[in-house]
């Protein structure tokens, strides 16, 4: 029996991959509109959110970034309604700063800090941040400069690899920029995703293959995401394995994200060493040792998940067999 390759297992611009996601939008829209009908009906117009029913999954950000705060504050301490929550955000609707085109067509926007990415940023939980406060970058904190690191990330992307740029395209709407207090050493990088939003990924200011890296991680991140909603990988989702490249224990749906994302950062940082950039021709020793790390902790994932096979279904399996076969390519 031939493997799989990844490409059949999970195609990242496939239609289908949003069916779940999309449901889950259309069921906190319903319970929102039934639950507070013309303060959600006012919000969403004040905000102007895009319609669940017919927006691209990687522009619906915006609509779970407040329809999800609206939900766990009402669930959680508001009475069971969340009418007192959206009322105080129908009037404090999100700012962005000018969105960055895309390579070959369409914008990643740029949201400024707010209530309620502080509010998602709260739920990521990462031993390698632990102590730090979170928070999103206010508009006067965007700089030009900034911007140009983000537009320059995509171009290594999209100049390296036109399938990693259909991931992103596919995959991210936004990109929040990230403060940390205390601050960081510099050039450390901190990005990150949340399971329950959708197409935004954060990740603090760094240099362009840095960011480049970060952006391809984290829309990884969210393509293997709604995938999980649609097919069961895991017997026991709960359960919890030791991994490469962490020290503490992780479910083992954080072992499949780590070896799938490690799988599309070694295709980036190949394709970045086999590409005329500037960029790359000036840091080609990090980017040679970034590959070579990349390569390391692929291999380790890939034998950690297969000795954990038991705890896969045979749609897991079949998911770490592709990946397999990814990793012995080169």
């Amino acid at each position: 029996m031939s493997t799989a390759s990844l490409q059949s297992v999970i195609r990242v611009d496939d239609p289908g991959l949003e069916s779940a996601t999309r449901d889950r939008a259309l069921a906190l829209d319903a319970w929102l509109g039934d639950a507070a009908p013309l303060p959600w009906a006012e919000l969403k117009r004040a905000w102007r959110l895009p319609p669940p029913e017919s927006s691209p999954v990687r522009d619906l950000w915006s609509f779970f970034l407040v329809a999800t705060e609206a939900a766990r504050l009402a669930t959680g301490g508001h009475g069971g309604s969340p009418v007192p929550v959206i009322e105080a955000l129908v009037h404090d609707p999100i700012e962005a700063c000018e969105p960055v085109q895309l390579p070959g067509g369409g914008s990643i926007s740029l949201p400024c800090d707010h209530r309620v990415i502080r509010s998602d940023l709260r739920t990521v939980a990462h031993p390698g941040i632990s102590g730090f406060v979170l928070s999103g970058l206010p508009r006067a904190a965007v700089s030009e400069s900034a911007r140009e690191h983000v537009a320059e990330a995509l171009s290594l992307v999209a100049s390296a690899s036109p399938e990693l740029l259909g991931l992103v395209q596919y995959h991210c709407g936004a990109v929040g920029l990230l403060g940390v207090e205390p601050g960081l050493e510099s050039d450390t990088c901190v990005s990150l995703t949340s399971k329950l939003i959708p197409g935004i990924v954060y990740v603090t200011r760094v240099p362009p293959i840095l960011m480049a890296e970060s952006i391809v991680h984290e829309s990884a991140h969210l393509c293997l995401a709604c995938h999980e909603r649609r097919v069961a990988l895991y017997v026991d989702s709960t359960r919890r394995v030791m991994t490469p490249l962490r020290p503490d224990p992780r479910p083992i749906s954080g072992l499949m994200h780590q070896v799938w994302v490690l799988t599309h950062l070694t295709r980036l940082y190949r394709a970045l060493l086999a590409s005329p950039s500037e960029a790359v021709a000036r840091n080609l020793r990090p980017v040679q040792k970034r590959l070579a790390l990349h390569e390391d902790g692929l291999e380790q994932g890939v034998a950690a998940l297969a000795a954990a096979g038991d705890g896969l279904t045979p749609d897991g399996m079949l998911l770490v067999e592709a990946l397999g076969a990814a990793a012995e390519a080169r």
